[in-house]
């Protein structure tokens, strides 16, 4: 997977139709990494792009295993192995799902063999995951405590304490009737 920075925003993501900080589609500049890629695995690990592409995880996860048996320190391979588990062909969808990567071995290894720059896009990554799912659980928060004040539960809080003081009255002018003709008897 290319990694590419976004002049708009700075940060470095994989290749993509648009950055998913900032939203821009017009420019991207490529970041040179090159992969050293063993001989025995280059014929799998050159489909493994257009595999992930076409959305066949589990032909990738197959042909992953190769390319790692040769390659077992291709960060690339891990972070592609990360996506197809998770059904996702870009990190925009890994991230539109919020996929858990600490829990992750593909993104541990990922991230244990990337170069620099490939850490500072996983950290992206993942940190951009943090910070939306700590989003989306603070508007859910708000959100049902707005739904739970617009109904009548907040009013009946409220009403209840006197409705329930009625009630026991009504109960012990009935208590004292029933002892009156208990006493009469």
């Amino acid at each position: 997977m290319i990694i590419v920075t976004c002049h708009k925003c700075g940060k470095k993501i994989h290749k993509a139709d648009k950055c998913p900080y900032c939203g821009d589609s017009t420019k991207f500049g490529t970041v040179n990494v090159m992969t050293d890629v063993h001989e025995n695995a280059y014929m799998e690990y050159s489909q493994l792009a257009t595999i992930l592409d076409s959305g066949d995880f589990a032909k990738l996860i197959e042909k992953s295993r190769v390319v790692l048996r040769w390659m077992p320190t291709c960060s690339e391979v891990f972070w592609m192995r990360l996506l197809a588990k998770n059904g996702c062909k870009t990190d925009a969808e890994l991230i539109q799902k919020g996929i858990n990567c600490d829990d992750s071995g593909d993104f541990y290894n990922a991230y244990r063999y990337g170069t620099s720059v490939e850490k500072a896009t996983y950290d992206n990554v993942k940190n951009l995951i943090g910070n939306v799912r700590t989003i989306l659980e603070s508007a859910i928060i708000t959100h049902e405590y707005e739904e739970k004040a617009a109904t009548s539960i907040m009013r009946c809080k409220s009403e209840f304490p006197l409705e329930l003081q009625v009630k026991r009255k009504e109960l012990f002018e009935l208590w004292t009737q029933l002892e009156k003709t208990e006493q009469e008897m």
